[in-house]
Parts: C-alpha cells; structure tokens; sequence
C-alpha cells in the first residue's frame, strides 16, 4: 500500500508541474528556465528519493 501512495504522491508532482509549465509557457515563455530550474529543486526538496530520477524526466517531459 505505502509503494501505491508513493506513486500517486509522484504522479501527482508531475501532473502538477506539467499544468504549471504549461500555464507558463502559455503567458511567460521568457521564463521557462528559470522554472524547471525551480521545479527541480522543489522536488528534490520535498521528494529526496527521486532526486536524481526525477530532474531527468521533469526536464524530459516539460521539454516535449
């Protein structure tokens, strides 16, 4: 059960993320950097165990 919390907490994050980074890119593509830049910290703060995993495919998908 605690590995199917952890997923959705981690799907959850990315959703999240993704809909901010599309809201940005929408009305500030001037700062699409400096957001993942932000967003990777964010979650490295908040998700330790998925720090190096997961600024690779946040960087990955907020790319396509």
């Amino acid at each position: 059960m605690a590995d199917r919390v952890q997923h959705w907490r981690e799907v959850g994050f990315r959703n999240a993320m993704r809909d901010q980074f599309d809201r940005i890119l929408e009305h500030r593509p001037d700062l699409n950097a400096e957001f993942i830049a932000h967003a990777r910290e964010y979650g490295q703060k908040f998700y330790p165990e998925l720090q190096h995993e997961q600024g690779k495919e946040l960087e990955q998908e907020l790319h396509l």
